[in-house]
């Protein structure tokens, strides 16, 4: 109970008292009066002088019932107050633990919120070695071809008659390993362009799903069946207020913003050493006279040198 308050009752209560004793004794007194009048002698002037004391005493009488009654309501604002005030405490009681829960469920949101881009990252990053993998699998298999090449060769070197029929043979083959070369590139190249356009679509799907989230505040109408396809394929709760929408999809929008920028300073940094070895490998088979029979130690070296190119890729990879 507030200190003020509890005084001014205590306060109020005490004078009370007071004057109703003194109301009391006011009453005895005009008794007594009015009794020693009628019992004397009748005297003009001592009656005018009691009369005169007995309007003085009614008039106190009327103070201290005014008094009285103001102290009583006093009393009552008091008490009324006091209600006033526990329901207030209750009031911000209620209002503190509304504020802490508010404050632990985005606590428990950031969390959820921070385990997803975790999650996102290692996401990333498992595709990206999948994708080192599939790579590394791929320059083996070249590996064992251009080993099998070189075999090849040097058996083909104890056949001099075959040597023309034989040097043809590589020479088409080689055409053939160079064009595979090629296409390997090309499909390296294709896979992050392919990536990087479903990233970038995935984000202008997701502005626009801001957009349409944003019109709906304001009552502006959108294709029930669009949105709710933009609802499954983000995976976006429809029961979460407009900023944690927009705040759930920046997340998806920045993670993969991050994911095009890293796919394509990979894909530029692949492409670059592409074209360099690329252009060793035409340059090797282009200093060669189609036309021409090369002989089987030149031919072994060439081969040999492709071999070298091949587990130099396989290594940084």
């Amino acid at each position: 109970m507030d200190k003020k308050t509890q005084f001014q009752i205590q306060t109020s209560q005490s004078k009370l008292i007071k004057y109703k004793d003194t109301l009391t004794n006011l009453q005895v007194s005009r008794n007594d009066i009015e009794s020693t009048a009628s019992q004397s002698n009748p005297d003009r002037s001592k009656i005018i002088e009691l009369k005169s004391r007995q309007v003085n005493l009614e008039l106190k009488q009327q103070l201290f019932k005014k008094d009285i009654n103001l102290n009583v309501n006093n009393i009552s604002n008091a008490n009324k107050e006091l209600l006033v005030l526990d329901k207030i405490k209750d009031d911000k009681i209620v209002e503190e633990d509304n504020i802490l829960e508010d404050e632990l469920i985005r606590i428990e949101e950031d969390i959820i919120k921070a385990k997803n881009s975790h999650k996102s990252s290692i996401d990333t990053a498992y595709i990206d070695i999948i994708d080192i993998c599939q790579n590394i699998e791929l320059i083996k298999t070249e590996l064992e071809i251009q080993n099998d090449i070189i075999l090849q060769v040097q058996l083909e070197s104890h056949y001099s008659r075959k040597q023309i029929l034989d040097d043809l043979h590589n020479k088409k083959q080689e055409k053939l390993n160079n064009q595979q070369h090629i296409n390997n590139f090309k499909e390296s190249e294709y896979n992050f362009l392919i990536q990087i356009q479903s990233l970038e679509k995935t984000n202008t799907n997701i502005i626009e799903f801001k957009k349409m989230i944003i019109d709906l505040e304001y009552n502006l109408y959108h294709d029930p069946l669009i949105l709710s396809n933009y609802y499954i394929e983000f995976n976006l709760d429809t029961q979460l207020n407009i900023n944690d929408k927009i705040t759930q999809l920046d997340i998806i929008l920045n993670d993969n913003k991050n994911r095009i920028q890293f796919i394509d300073k990979k894909f530029n940094k692949q492409k670059q050493n592409n074209t360099i070895r690329l252009k060793n490998i035409l340059d090797t088979y282009n200093k060669i006279d189609r036309f021409k029979l090369i002989g089987y130690k030149t031919q072994i070296k060439i081969e040999k040198e492709k071999k070298n190119v091949l587990e130099n890729i396989l290594s940084d990879l």
